[in-house]
């Protein structure tokens, strides 16, 4: 085996900062943004009945990159019903906030952590670090998933069973 065939593992865990994950899901965030606005328009020409997703046009904002990311629906009016994601860069306390508009009276009086994201985790097979929420390592696609899942999809009143999937596949844990 040549050198140039091992894989340089202390450059990607140097490389990998809080920082560069936050990059990455914004690029994930915008694409799932993209692909969700392609749907809502697809399945409102079809008019496919008793679909689960909300067919409303999102927004992406990311004025405020490399800190900020906001999803919402299109038309302000959604906020009060919760119809928006921010994820935010803490550059103090380098973490990833995600958050949710809360609510009192019908009014939006600010916003509420729906998670946090302030370790990561080395996965030397996968020469990359995944993103832990409580103590639970994601691939970013899945916080991605995680947060804008319920913006996008009609949710039921109860939360879903949790089925977690990481690159180390293989039936979710009892």
């Amino acid at each position: 085996m040549q050198l140039e065939d091992t894989p340089n593992w202390v450059e990607k865990r140097v490389q990998c900062r809080m920082k560069n994950i936050f990059a990455e899901l914004a690029k994930i965030v915008q694409r799932d943004v993209e692909e969700m606005n392609k749907q809502v328009d697809r399945v409102a020409k079809e008019e496919i009945p008793g679909r689960e997703m909300r067919l409303c046009p999102f927004v992406l904002d990311q004025e405020q990159l490399p800190t900020t990311v906001l999803v919402r629906t299109s038309t302000n009016r959604y906020l009060y019903q919760n119809l928006a994601v921010a994820f935010e860069f803490d550059l103090n306390k380098d973490s990833i906030h995600v958050e949710v508009p809360k609510v009192e009276n019908g009014q939006q009086t600010g916003w509420e952590n729906l998670f946090t994201i302030e370790t990561l985790q080395w996965h030397a097979k996968q020469q990359t670090y995944l993103p832990c929420i409580d103590g639970e390592p994601y691939q970013i696609w899945e916080v991605s998933q995680k947060a804008l899942g319920p913006l996008f999809f009609l949710v039921p009143t109860q939360a879903p069973p949790k089925v977690h999937v990481t690159a180390n596949s293989g039936p979710p844990p009892e």
